[in-house]
C-alpha cells in the first residue's frame, strides 16, 4: 500500500478522511458515477457542507482513488477495491502517530494539558502564556480534543475540528499515560457535559493510576483507596479555546448558558519525580489571559513577574496529629510564594475532650499513656503553632471549625464536672462561655496570655473575603441545618475555598484543601481519600491547590 499525505497530517483530519472515503465505497459502489451533491445528500459527512468536500476530493483525484467520469462535476472509483480506508490502514496511521507521541512524551518531565473544543477560536492571549510557561521551564504541551457541538446525523462520526492555531501541539487521541500512576483519557466527553468526571470514578481501579480527562468545566477528586496510600485523583482540565456556545445550532439555550457561565480558561500543570511519582497543579487564566503557577505569574508577551502578596488557606491543622515535617515544608512554601496571610482550620484537635471517646476506657486510657488528656497541655500546644506563624511576620485567621467546637460542646454537656484531670481548667473556659466569649480563643488569650496582633478569629458566619475568594466557611455545616458539601458551597457562595474533608477537590469554582496533619488521627478507619493539599490565593483572584508528596527518600514535595 503506497503512502498518502493529505492537506492536514493532524491524525483526526486523516481518520474524517479515511472514514469518508470508506462511506463512499461502502455508499456508493456500482453505481456509474457520483457527485459533491450525492455524497453529503446521503450525510455522509453529517453537518458539513459541499465546499468543505472539494479540496478532499481533489486530493482523492491526486492519489489516483477517483477520477473524473466525463462531465463536469462527475467523479467515479478507479479501483474498487482500493483499499484507503481498511482497518489496517486506519490502525497504521493511529499506532505511527501515538508512537511518536509516547516518543515525545519520554523526553521531558514536566506538562501543561489543556482542552481544545471542536470547531472553537482559540484564546490567543491565554495561548501564548502557555507557550510563554512551556519554552521557559521546558515543558510539553499536550491537547485534549473535546466535541462541541451534536451533529443531526447521528451515525455520522465526526471527530473535532480544531483550530489551526493548535497544529504544532501534539493531541491526545487514545489513553496515554505519563507516566505508571497517571493518565490522559481520550474520552470524548462533550464539553457541554455539566459534570464530566460523573461515573468515571471506578475506571481508576482498573487502569491503576489518577486519570486527566478533557472538558472547558474544573473538577476535581480523589477516589478512597487503602489507608495511608496516596489516593488517585480523577480531574478535568478547563479549556484553551472560546466560551463560544450560543451560536451551536443544536443545543438548547439553557444548555448554551450553562456551557458559557462554567467554561474556564485552564490547564493542569503536571511535573514528574520518577516512574511513579507525579505532582499536578490547576492554573487558571486572568482576563488578560496570563496566569500563575506556584507563585510566577507567565504573561503572552513572554514576559516573567513574581505574584506579590498571596494568601494560602492551610489543609486543617490538628494540632497534636499535625505533620511537624510536612507543616515545615508547608511554610517554606509559603515563604518562596510571598504569602503575607495564612487561612487556618481546624486548629484545635480536642483530643483531650472528644465526645467521640467517651464511656470507652481502653481507648481514654491509650489517650493517657501518650499524655493527650490534658486540656490546657492541648491548649498550649495550640498556643506555640499560632506562635510559630505570626511571629514569622505572617498575618494568621483562624475560621471557626467543627473540632473547635468540640471544646463548646464538652463545656456545654457540662462533662468537664466529671474530669478531674481538666476540671479546674475547664471551670475558667465555662464562665467565658457563659459571657459569649470563644472558650478557645479565651484559653491562648486570657488564660495563657498570648495575644498577638497578627491573629484574628473569625466568628461563624462572619464572611471573609480574600482577592474576592470567600475563605470563612470551615465546610462542616452546609445550608438549612445539613451537613456541608462542595456542591452545596459552589452554589451558596461560588468563588470560594473551604475544608474540612481533608480530601483536595473542586466543584468549577469552588475548592476544597486537604489536611497536614497525619493520615492517621485514630478515628479515620477504612478506605480513605485524604491528601496533603493547600490552596493558594493570588493577587489576580486566581487559585491554586497544592499538593504534597512523600517521595522515595521520605521527604514532602510538591514540584521537581
Amino acid at each position: 500500500m503506497r503512502e498518502r499525505r493529505y492537506a492536514s497530517q493532524d491524525l483526526y483530519d486523516k481518520v474524517r478522511i479515511a472514514l469518508l472515503f470508506k462511506k463512499m465505497q461502502e455508499k456508493l459502489k456500482g453505481k456509474e458515477y457520483f457527485t459533491l451533491g450525492s455524497v453529503t445528500h446521503d450525510k455522509m459527512m453529517g453537518h458539513k457542507v459541499v465546499d468543505s468536500l472539494k479540496p478532499i476530493f481533489k486530493q482523492f483525484m491526486k492519489d489516483g482513488l477517483i477520477e473524473e467520469a466525463g462531465k463536469e462535476g462527475r467523479y467515479r472509483f478507479t479501483n474498487n477495491d482500493t483499499c484507503c480506508a481498511s482497518d489496517a490502514d486506519f490502525s497504521e496511521t493511529d499506532m505511527t502517530y501515538q508512537e511518536e507521541l509516547e516518543k515525545d512524551i519520554s523526553k521531558y518531565n514536566r506538562f501543561i494539558i489543556t482542552t481544545a473544543v471542536n470547531d472553537k477560536r482559540v484564546n490567543k492571549p491565554f495561548l501564548a502564556s502557555i507557550k510563554n510557561y512551556a519554552k521557559r521551564n521546558k515543558a510539553l504541551v499536550l491537547i485534549i480534543p473535546c466535541t462541541g457541538k451534536r451533529s443531526k446525523n447521528k451515525n455520522a462520526q465526526e471527530p473535532p475540528h480544531l483550530s489551526s492555531d493548535l497544529d504544532e501541539f501534539k493531541k491526545i487521541y487514545k489513553d496515554t499515560y505519563l507516566n505508571k500512576h497517571l493518565c490522559i483519557s481520550a474520552l470524548n466527553i462533550p464539553a457541554t457535559t455539566i459534570n464530566p468526571l460523573t461515573g468515571l470514578d471506578r475506571l481508576l481501579l482498573s487502569k491503576k493510576a489518577s486519570m486527566i480527562v478533557a472538558s472547558p468545566r474544573v473538577f476535581l477528586k480523589h477516589i478512597p483507596n487503602m489507608h495511608f496510600d496516596i489516593p488517585p485523583a480523577l480531574m478535568s482540565t478547563g479549556a484553551i479555546t472560546e466560551n463560544t456556545y450560543s451560536s451551536d445550532k443544536f443545543l438548547t439555550k439553557k444548555a448554551d448558558y450553562l456551557a458559557e457561565a462554567d467554561h474556564t480558561y485552564g490547564a493542569v500543570v503536571v511535573e514528574l519525580e520518577d516512574e511513579c511519582t507525579f505532582h499536578f497543579r490547576h492554573i487558571q487564566a486572568s482576563n488578560k489571559g496570563s496566569f500563575i503557577d506556584l507563585g510566577i505569574e507567565y504573561f503572552p508577551d513572554g514576559r516573567v513577574e513574581v505574584s506579590q502578596e498571596s494568601v494560602m488557606v492551610m489543609g486543617d491543622s490538628h494540632i497534636g496529629y499535625h505533620d511537624e515535617e510536612l507543616h515545615e515544608e508547608v511554610m517554606k512554601l509559603a515563604y518562596e510564594t510571598d504569602t503575607k496571610e495564612i487561612i487556618l482550620h481546624d486548629i484545635f484537635h480536642g483530643s483531650s475532650i472528644s465526645h467521640h471517646d467517651v464511656g470507652k476506657g481502653v481507648t481514654n486510657a491509650i489517650k493517657h499513656n501518650e499524655g493527650r488528656l490534658g486540656l490546657k497541655r492541648e491548649c498550649i500546644a495550640v498556643k506555640n503553632y499560632l506562635a510559630s506563624i505570626a511571629e514569622q511576620g505572617l498575618n494568621v485567621t483562624i475560621v471557626k471549625s467543627n473540632h473547635d467546637n468540640h471544646l463548646f460542646r464538652y463545656l456545654n454537656e457540662n462533662r468537664f464536672m466529671n474530669d478531674p484531670i481538666n476540671y479546674a481548667f475547664s471551670l475558667k473556659l465555662a464562665s467565658a462561655a457563659v459571657d459569649e466569649l470563644d472558650p478557645l480563643r479565651y484559653a491562648i488569650e486570657e488564660e495563657l496570655k498570648y495575644k498577638n496582633n497578627r491573629i484574628v478569629w473569625l466568628q461563624e458566619d462572619s464572611g471573609y473575603k480574600v482577592y474576592g475568594v470567600e475563605v470563612s466557611h470551615h465546610g462542616s455545616t452546609g445550608s438549612n441545618g445539613s451537613k456541608g458539601s462542595l456542591a452545596i458551597f459552589e452554589k451558596g457562595l461560588g468563588n470560594c475555598v473551604t475544608a474540612h474533608t481533608h480530601s483536595a477537590a473542586i466543584v468549577r469554582n469552588a475548592f476544597c484543601v486537604g489536611t497536614v496533619g497525619f493520615m492517621d488521627m485514630k478515628y479515620n478507619k477504612g478506605l480513605s481519600s485524604w491528601t496533603r493539599t493547600c490552596c493558594l490565593i493570588y493577587n489576580n483572584g486566581t487559585k491554586q491547590l497544592i499538593n504534597f508528596i512523600p517521595n522515595s527518600k521520605g521527604c514532602y514535595t510538591y514540584r521537581i
